[in-house]
């Protein structure tokens, strides 16, 4: 019996260990790290037309990463919103997932009452800024680089320190 316990807790600290290692380098190095170089996109707004990072280069941007499912998203829609109108001179952009609510979109746009771009991430500028949590907020200097990753929902004042620690 105990021969079999210390196979598992072997068997889940390497798990833990290569979960954990995975999770370190996706923050390091590679072009979503802070400082280094933000991925250039184009991508499909939700009410047409396109976005793209060089669009809104030349002042800071806040990249809004999540999923219309995300309870957390949600709860910080509104914060964003403020934000946004209170700051024109950042560009906010959420940057949605695509699910089966697709259609949905329009809807969900208007009853949250964004005030900012939204548009339909695709699968590889999801993977060059390494999102594996919704949401995820990145914020990029005017000059390119990324300034701050944060993973998870921001409040209003998180999100203003942020976009000062950028320069804005």
């Amino acid at each position: 019996m105990s021969r079999m316990i210390r196979d598992w807790a072997l068997a889940l600290g390497v798990g833990f260990l290569v979960f954990w290692l995975a999770d370190v380098l996706s923050q390091q190095g590679g072009s979503s790290a802070r400082g280094g170089p933000a991925p250039a996109f184009t991508l499909e707004k939700i009410d047409g037309g396109t976005i793209a990072l060089a669009d809104v280069r030349g002042g800071v941007a806040v990249l809004n990463f999540f999923a219309t499912w995300c309870g957390p998203c949600k709860a910080e829609m509104p914060e964003f919103s403020a934000y946004a109108l209170a700051h024109p001179e950042v560009k906010v952009i959420g940057l949605v997932v695509p699910s089966n609510e697709g259609a949905r979109l329009p809807e969900i746009i208007h009853r949250f009452r964004l005030t900012y771009p939204v548009v339909v991430v695709d699968s590889l500028t999801e993977r060059a800024y390494a999102i594996h949590v919704f949401p995820t907020t990145v914020v990029v200097k005017a000059d390119g680089s990324i300034s701050d990753r944060i993973e998870g929902a921001i409040d209003g004042k998180t999100l203003a320190k942020a976009v000062a620690r950028a320069g804005s």
